[in-house]
């Protein structure tokens, strides 16, 4: 960044009153009280509901922003958002008529938007009420298919799924033959991290039982396991064309692979799979907790924090340890949660900030500086959940 884009942004930042609050918590540093999960299911729906609404309920909105505000809504997450908020109202009672309501809009909204030959395109809109794309986008595709079958599994509508196998067809369709993804890809290059939408595709085929789907899937998990190290990182992962990506496509490509083994039943991925997550159990061991971006010998490239790659890597180790008993996967997790409890806004007073996770900590760290996305809130939710569900089962 420029320096005449750093100023303008400063500019802009300074004259929102959310920025003094922000700065206040972290000049005061306090030591937030740890409630119980359900109280923080809660608080993260709060934020959800408001990008929602701010979008006319049409999707979610991508971002709050201190320098831009409100985005336009986010096809791609407001995709795999729909199926976190479905079993979170099978566990809370609260604001279900307005999040059902969110959630009927949104997948009807997908809909509205998807391409006519099944892709769903990138959100490029910085208004929320207006969605605005340039291109198709893999990546995109994969994240609805996630909302889409959810939307068909609760409400029993057949345009849901048909929307689903409509887009899955279309990722086949742009697959190269080795597996890997390179049209239709942020930055034009293949990325490790679309192991997720190979997630997206193993769920169709069981929902389905159409045999490409779970073809196409295991086609790129094995050329994502191709750029797997031997110590567990991954070639190829990054956002850009460098070896430092973020904790946040790390955790995508890991949770890509594991889940997909869970579907496919396949040891051999499951293994591979774990190999990446003990690595990075062993590195928040080491670190207390895991930082932002790591280079492909796991050693830190800068040291503030992506909380939605801690999110996210927290639910994968939960799913570990429910298969595996492993307690030290238990133990991290539990770290991580409650390193986000201690870090999620907490005051009325700020709807744009109530109940939301910033991208970085602090706030001007590279992951979505001065920003909070709403697919963090979605990982929250998603690793509380799953940690209650262990808890009942104990």
């Amino acid at each position: 960044m420029g320096l005449t884009s750093q100023i303008i942004t400063a500019s802009k930042i300074i004259k929102r009153k959310e920025f003094y609050y922000l700065l206040k918590l972290l000049i005061k540093n306090e030591t937030n009280q740890i409630y119980d999960n359900i109280r923080y299911i809660n608080l993260a729906i709060d934020w959800l509901l408001r990008a929602n609404k701010i979008c006319g309920g049409n999707g979610f909105s991508k971002l709050f922003s201190l320098r831009d505000g409100w985005f336009g809504p986010y096809a791609e997450t407001t995709g795999y958002i729909i199926p976190s908020l479905y079993s979170a109202i099978e566990k809370t009672d609260y604001r279900v008529k307005e999040i059902l309501q969110a959630l009927k809009s949104s997948a009807d909204w997908l809909i509205s938007v998807q391409y006519k030959n099944g892709a769903f395109g990138d959100s490029v809109s910085f208004d929320p009420k207006i969605y605005k794309t340039n291109q198709e986008q893999v990546f995109d595709t994969g994240q609805a298919i996630f909302g889409l079958i959810s939307a068909y599994e609760n409400s029993g509508k057949s345009l849901y799924l048909d929307s689903a196998i409509k887009a899955a067809n279309w990722l086949i369709q742009v697959q190269n033959q080795d597996g890997s993804w390179s049209k239709y890809v942020y930055n034009n290059i293949p990325h490790s991290y679309y192991s997720r939408v190979s997630l997206a595709l193993c769920q169709l085929w069981k929902v389905t039982g159409i045999e490409n789907f779970r073809l196409s899937a295991l086609k790129n998990i094995e050329w994502v396991l191709k750029n797997q190290t031997q110590n567990g990182a991954f070639l190829n992962c990054s956002f850009l064309p460098d070896k430092k990506p973020v904790l946040h496509v790390i955790a995508y490509t890991i949770e890509g692979l594991w889940k997909s083994a869970l579907i496919l039943k396949e040891e051999s991925i499951k293994n591979s799979a774990m190999k990446s997550a003990y690595a990075l159990k062993e590195i928040q061991k080491r670190d207390g907790i895991l930082y932002s971006h790591y280079d492909n010998d796991w050693n830190p490239v800068d040291l503030t924090h992506c909380l939605t790659g801690i999110a996210q890597m927290a639910e994968i180790w939960l799913s570990i340890f429910e298969q595996t008993k492993d307690i030290e996967m238990l133990n991290a997790a539990e770290i991580s949660l409650k390193y986000l409890k201690l870090k999620i806004i907490n005051n009325e007073k700020y709807s744009n900030l109530h109940g939301g996770l910033l991208g970085s900590y602090p706030w001007w760290g590279e992951y979505f500086p001065w920003a909070i996305p709403n697919w963090g809130n979605k990982f929250f939710i998603d690793a509380l959940l799953l940690e209650e569900k262990l808890k009942e089962s104990k």
